[in-house]
């Protein structure tokens, strides 16, 4: 009997990755709403709202008067310090009703897909097919919610780490570990692997959770 769920093979040996998918007719694959921000800051121990919950577009969160939270935006790097009223989550930033929101540029990168090979030669960086993300920090966070174990190599040799993330992520301020500046990593997860490419002047001077934050899965 045919099953109705479909077969998903991933080759990752060579930096290549092949996946065929099959829908049965009259199905349709449902992708989870992607994260466009973090809560980077929260008073909250419970319900939405509390720090590292990672927030699609058009959430809503209702702020009591003098509540603040903070919010890191992915892709714009925005951070966003909100006080009291409704907060719906946006693309690159929040629209906020009733409250008061105070905005700020990060230091921060988009994750980004890598170049081809022939691209990366030419640039003089990593050939790899995949997820590349450039951080200015020593000490990043690895979201890894999937993930039982997470490794981390560095591509050109050295020590490799294999931590098991503690509330679905992995702190490196917290286990006490550093990268090295100029250096990448290859950081692999459940469901996927992602460079880390460690800015020349990185350093681990304590930094919002928006500027440190890897998503493995």
């Amino acid at each position: 009997m045919t099953s109705k769920f479909n077969k998903i093979r991933y080759l990752l040996g060579n930096g290549l990755v092949v996946a065929a998918m099959l829908i049965l007719p009259g199905h349709a694959a449902v992708a989870a709403p992607k994260a466009v921000a973090i809560v980077d800051e929260s008073p909250r121990t419970e319900g939405p709202g509390q720090i590292f919950e990672m927030l699609p577009e058009n959430t809503i969160l209702d702020l009591a008067a003098g509540e603040t939270i903070v919010l890191g935006y992915l892709k714009s790097c925005v951070r966003e310090t909100i006080t009291g009223g409704r907060v719906t989550v946006g693309p690159k930033e929040s629209v906020v009703e009733g409250g008061k929101v105070i905005r700020e540029k990060t230091q921060c990168t988009e994750t980004h897909l890598a170049l081809t090979a022939d691209e990366s030669q030419q640039s003089a960086t990593i050939a790899f097919r995949g997820q590349i993300k450039y951080i200015f920090t020593r000490q990043p966070i690895i979201i890894a919610r999937k993930s039982a174990g997470v490794i981390i190599e560095p591509v050109n040799g050295g020590e490799t780490w294999k931590i098991e993330p503690e509330n679905g992520r992995v702190d490196f301020q917290a286990v006490k570990l550093e990268m090295q500046p100029g250096a990448a990593y290859r950081v692999k997860g459940f469901t996927q692997t992602v460079i880390v490419e460690v800015d020349q002047n990185a350093t681990n001077a304590k930094t919002g959770i928006l500027e440190r934050v890897v998503i493995l899965d």
